[in-house]
């Protein structure tokens, strides 16, 4: 009888990890963001004809605005697809548009996946003086240590 109940047991074990198995999806999930088909509706935009409100019917409100100056715009399309835990990037397009004072558009660039890997960016570091060696952060380091030592005597 045991024997059986063994048997039974593990043969359940088997297809409960055989379905969990196939019901897992295989496809990948894609996710998109921002404005799509962007490259495509770029050629419609020509500087010194189109303006604002064109570009407003076209591409819809801008999410990213310089707040020094209002008459740069930048548009942005990403699609990513996520497959076994593992992310990779599909598509990744920005276009930087410029404006006149009148509103018509004077300038359009567009950076594609690759153009980001050319951008070099600066690898140096601001060093604070007054945050490294500040008076509160050389009381609280003080605490504590003062505290991780106190409990280090207490577990020991």
């Amino acid at each position: 009888m045991f024997k059986t109940i063994k048997f039974f047991k593990k043969k359940s074990i088997i297809a409960i990890c055989f379905i969990s198995i196939l019901s897992c999806s295989q496809k990948p999930v894609i996710t998109a963001s921002g404005v799509l088909n962007l490259d495509k509706r770029i050629d419609q935009m020509l500087p010194g004809i189109t303006n604002k409100n064109d570009v407003i019917k076209l591409l819809g409100e801008t999410t990213i605005k310089e707040t020094q100056n209002e008459n740069k715009w930048t548009y942005f399309e990403n699609i990513q697809q996520r497959r076994l835990g593992k992310k990779k990037i599909i598509k990744n397009t920005l276009l930087i548009l410029e404006f006149d004072n009148r509103g018509i558009l004077k300038f359009k660039k567009i950076l594609n996946k690759n153009d980001f890997k050319k951008i070099k960016f600066d690898n140096t570091e601001t060093i604070s003086s007054g945050v490294n060696n500040s008076f509160s952060k050389r009381i609280f380091s003080s605490i504590r240590k003062r505290a991780q030592n106190r409990l280090d005597t207490i577990t020991k």
